[in-house]
């Protein structure tokens, strides 16, 4: 609309303001035909300014007024678009305000002030949902992120519960092992005690042998000498007698 109104100020001369009004007399296809440019141009200058929106090119004021309502009508159109395209038929059913607001958008039927709070309104509840999808995205990523980091924890601590029993287990195995050969240390050195104090009995058995035998051979001594001084004696007194 800025570029038509810098050409309809133009000199009717100018190549430009030729070119947009030119008929190029040509035949049209079978059908209705599309939309042109200057067709939407008129549909948005009516919808924006009027029925006498052309009249206000001359006066660059009021031009400008239209400019910018013409621009803020675009941001609601591009803000119904998104809405279409990212609320749900249901939430809208709900609230009663979605389909209202688009069907007052395309039929321009109601004031501008209340289609503006009615969009308003509308778009502050595209945020509003849009926050709590937000929202319920970084719930759940900081659902996942807990999830996934408990899961790592206690996973650590079953490996760590695993390694220390593994341990504990292998420390009690190796005690056992110790006591074992500690009680094998303990009955060899009974055994050695016992063959030793065996062996020392057969020595005193042996001594008391031997001790014995010596009393006894002494005694067989001591009884043949006093047989030998006895018949000594009575051969000298048999030779007495018969002197």
């Amino acid at each position: 609309m800025r570029w038509f109104g810098h050409v309809q100020r133009m000199e009717g001369n100018r190549i430009p303001k030729r070119v947009l009004y030119m008929n190029l007399g040509t035949t049209r296809l079978r059908g209705r035909p599309k939309n042109r440019w200057q067709d939407e141009l008129r549909e948005d200058g009516r919808i924006v300014g009027g029925e006498g929106w052309q009249e206000k090119v001359r006066n660059r004021e009021e031009w400008k007024k239209l400019l910018r309502t013409a621009r803020n009508r675009c941001i609601l159109h591009v803000t119904m678009e998104l809405m279409d395209y990212y609320l749900p038929t249901c939430f809208g059913r709900c609230c009663g305000l979605h389909q209202g607001v688009t069907q007052e958008y395309k039929q321009n039927t109601k004031s501008s002030t209340k289609f503006l709070l009615k969009t308003t309104r509308c778009y502050v509840m595209f945020c509003v949902v849009l926050c709590c999808v937000m929202l319920c995205y970084v719930m759940l990523c900081y659902v996942v992120l807990c999830c996934v980091m408990l899961c790592y924890v206690m996973l650590c601590y079953v490996v760590l519960c695993c390694v220390m029993l593994c341990y504990v287990t292998f420390c009690v195995v190796l005690c056992c092992v110790v006591l074992c050969y500690v009680m094998f240390c303990v009955v060899l050195c009974c055994v050695v005690l016992c063959c030793v104090v065996l062996c020392c009995v057969v020595l005193c058995c042996v001594m008391c042998c031997v001790v014995l035998c010596c009393v006894v051979l002494r005694c067989v001594v001591l009884c043949y000498v006093i047989l030998c001084y006895v018949m000594l004696c009575f051969v000298v007194l048999c030779c007495v007698v018969l002197c």
